[in-house]
């Protein structure tokens, strides 16, 4: 398995943009999946205003098969910076899982070139 994406959708706010959420996610998973490597990664995304510090999506690598994506959907400029907030905030979070699954978690990734 390479990445899935699964778009909760049952929050009454984010219920008219999951497909939007869901397209837009899929066609940068699949960009960034060619370009790392990345493997059996689940990723979660979902409205939850209070986890974004700032702006319209905050991400959070969980493990080195998980990725929790927070978006604020109520956010005024959401539906303008979707598409490059997002792609941002998955080739982030997908490269600190490709990192991860390659060297482990412990070390970084500085650590490991000097200790090699």
């Amino acid at each position: 398995m390479k990445v899935k994406s699964y778009v909760l959708a049952n929050d009454p706010a984010m219920r008219p943009y999951a497909r939007l959420v869901n397209k837009e996610a899929s066609e940068a998973i699949r960009m960034i999946a060619r370009l790392i490597p990345v493997v059996d990664v689940d990723v979660i995304i979902m409205h939850s205003p209070g986890n974004v510090a700032f702006g319209i999506i905050s991400a959070q690598t969980q493990s080195k098969n998980h990725l929790v994506v927070a978006l604020n959907v109520k956010h005024e400029q959401f539906k303008k910076n979707l598409r490059v907030e997002l792609r941002k905030a998955l080739a982030h979070g997908l490269y600190h899982i490709a990192r991860m699954q390659k060297i482990g978690n412990s070390k970084t990734l500085i650590a490991y070139c000097l200790n090699a």
